[in-house]
């Protein structure tokens, strides 16, 4: 690890717990680079009971060698998220790799420990050949995992640590992070993506590895599947310091629930940008807890409507429903709406034999962003009947 080339290399230096997401101790630092031939990955575990460490298997794909106190790499070159090369590497540079939970692959990859006082380090080298054989071809943006296992301590409260925490076991490449493979003066760190409909804001840190400050323009657009891409809202124009992480918020406006594609430019106000995109998945406007509605006893309608659309400004959402039985109209009602919140619709409605149907309709501005339709079961009384 004392190899300036080290220096230059992406440092995670924090695991979290894969079922919690809150940060482990003792703490483990991770270095990732790359060149034209290879994957670098250097770990440096902390370790206070070194002469408790667990190291029992050797050699190449040793079984179970995930037993041992060790580190595993997750990496999907192409960023699809299908298939992806696995690694394991305990502390005394026993080496398992695979495709997925295929362990009958074989690379070329090479790995070496060293243990120390307080310590022990491996180094992972994995060369792109090997994933391109296995049909995992490096893209701009790939999907990646760092983590961590330790044995020495059973009492610590964990045993298993991510860089991109799974919330279940390591298998999970929905929830790897993601790597961006790039080159020049200009770095992306960090990514928060938007999770809700509508306008809102795409969270970025940026690093200035130069000794000038910069002007960057930071731009987002939107991509739906089987959909022309949407109008990206306005650029952001910040200024970096030379050698330090500056945050930004750049609008992003999904407008759409399903499947859809973030593209991130950025790069100097004039000249070549970097581009780098992410898939998300928007959710509906809104949602209601349940699926099927019943009338009260006191002839009432009432709907639980929850909004998944985020805040912006003064957007305000008109929610309305018409409740229909046997061809009549019984009630119509409309709630006004606020992001984030809970809201009920609530109406005098006759009660029918038969079963109803609520139509409910999300507005904004006049503009419709959400309907969907729901049964209502009709009144009855189990026990008034005869028999």
């Amino acid at each position: 690890m004392d190899d300036q080339v080290w220096r230059q290399a992406a440092l995670v230096e924090t695991l979290r717990n894969t079922q919690t997401g809150d940060p482990v101790t003792p703490g483990t630092r991770v270095w990732v680079g790359y060149d034209d031939r290879a994957l670098y990955v250097a770990f440096a575990c902390g370790e206070p009971m070194m002469d408790r460490l667990v190291v029992e298997r050797s050699g190449r794909d040793a079984q179970e060698v995930w037993l041992d106190d060790g580190v595993e790499v997750f990496l999907d070159p192409s960023g699809r998220r299908e298939r992806y090369a696995h690694f394991i590497v305990n502390a005394a540079g026993a080496m398992l790799d695979a495709i997925g939970e295929d362990l009958s692959w074989n690379s070329s990859a090479r790995a070496a420990a060293q243990r120390y006082q307080g310590s022990w380090q491996c180094e992972l080298e994995v060369p792109w050949a090997d994933l391109e054989a296995a049909g995992l071809k490096r893209e701009a943006v790939m999907a990646l995992n760092l983590c961590r296992n330790r044995m020495a301590d059973p009492a610590a409260g964990w045993k298993h640590a991510a860089w991109s925490a799974t919330y279940a076991w390591f298998h999970v490449p929905a929830r790897f992070g993601v790597a961006l493979p790039e080159q020049g003066d200009l770095g992306l760190v960090d990514v928060e993506l938007p999770t809700l409909f509508g306008r809102q804001m795409l969270k970025v840190a940026l690093v200035n590895r130069t000794q000038e400050r910069q002007m960057v323009r930071v731009q987002a657009a939107v991509d739906y599947e089987g959909q022309e891409a949407a109008m990206a809202p306005e650029a952001l124009l910040v200024e970096t310091k030379p050698g330090e992480r500056t945050e930004a918020s750049v609008p992003v406006a999904l407008t759409r629930a399903g499947k859809a594609r973030i593209v991130l430019t950025y790069g100097p106000p004039e000249g070549k940008v970097n581009t780098a995109s992410f898939d998300v998945v928007v959710p509906e406007p809104a949602t209601l807890p349940s699926r099927l509605v019943s009338m009260g006893r006191d002839g009432a309608l009432r709907v639980a409507l929850e909004l998944n659309v985020a805040p912006s400004g003064d957007d305000l959402y008109v929610a309305s429903g018409t409740y229909t039985a046997a061809g009549n109209t019984q009630w119509r009602g409309t709630l006004r709406c606020t992001p984030g919140q809970l809201g009920t619709l609530e109406g005098e409605a006759e009660v029918p034999a038969v079963l109803g149907w609520l139509d409910l309709r999300l507005q904004r501005g006049g503009e419709e962003v959400w309907q969907t339709q729901v049964p209502v079961m009709p009144q009855f009384d189990a026990l008034a009947s005869g028999g």
